[in-house]
């Protein structure tokens, strides 16, 4: 865990599945801490494919920008399933986030500032418009969730604060899972500013 960033994650594959559709990343450069979730189109081994060969990338990659990494998983993707994509990149020596979804990958926080990202519609690795990524300052006690469309968006953040984030995580995905679908969910609190 990086000493500013305690961080959640509970994913699940579709009931009756033994592969989830879904793929997640943390890690962590030069003072940089970055949560991705890939959602592969559909479900199983062709979707398992396409989401883990876009966290890989950014792996390799971390250090490049939010909207380069998209745009390099959209590359990679091509003739695989696609997927949806959220990346939520903290800057911690600026003291700032850079947050960039396309497709069913869901926000939601709690923080001192304005943090309303929007994602676009799309596929990642099939048809992708232009891609956006919206800045906030990150302060501490900031909470991020950001979650695949296998998790309901009918949940309030502010239920699951006084939490652990790996807690937050289970929890959410506990009681707001959709079991017809891969499910991910990721909390990333911010507890340290120095």
């Amino acid at each position: 865990m990086n000493n500013k960033i305690e961080y959640g994650i509970s994913s699940k594959p579709k009931i009756n599945e033994s592969v989830n559709g879904d793929a997640y990343f943390i890690g962590n450069d030069n003072n940089t801490f970055l949560g991705v979730i890939a959602d592969g189109l559909g479900h199983g081994m062709s979707a398992n494919k396409a989401s883990k060969a876009a966290v890989n990338y950014i792996a390799d990659n971390i250090s490049k920008s939010v909207v380069d990494l998209i745009y390099g998983c959209n590359k990679i993707l091509k003739g695989t399933t696609g997927a949806a994509l959220g990346i939520v990149k903290m800057n911690l020596s600026e003291n700032k986030v850079e947050v960039a979804g396309v497709g069913d990958i869901n926000f939601k926080a709690k923080s001192k500032g304005d943090f309303n990202p929007a994602t676009i519609s799309g596929t990642v690795g099939y048809n992708l418009r232009k891609v956006e990524s919206y800045s906030y300052p990150l302060n501490k006690g900031d909470v991020i969730c950001m979650f695949s469309d296998g998790i309901s968006s009918d949940f309030e953040l502010k239920e699951y604060l006084d939490m652990k984030a790996q807690e937050s995580a289970e929890f959410i995905s506990t009681l707001h899972r959709k079991e017809l679908d891969d499910s991910t969910v990721m909390v990333l609190k911010h507890i340290a500013n120095d």
